[in-house]
């Protein structure tokens, strides 16, 4: 196994609020990533919704279509 160093955040001084401070800005960042892919997949789910009806919508004028052509032969 190999070794490991683990070094403690606790310094004085001037900076070392620096920690504090990019740990704050740090959920912001995590929450705006959500908020993105959260839309993302919003408008990825509206896009299949969109492409899905479309798909039904031929397929039910496909079927509207040989329901009429078998209707016309049959009164032959």
């Amino acid at each position: 196994m190999a070794d490991q160093t683990f070094k403690t955040g606790a310094q004085t001084g001037p900076g070392s609020s620096q920690g504090f401070e990019k740990a704050a800005t740090t959920p912001k960042s995590v929450t705006d990533q959500a908020i993105s892919a959260g839309r993302d997949v919003k408008d990825k789910a509206i896009g299949l919704a969109a492409a899905s009806s479309e798909t039904i919508k031929d397929q039910a004028s496909e079927f509207v279509d040989a329901a009429k052509g078998c209707r016309i032969s049959s009164n032959r």
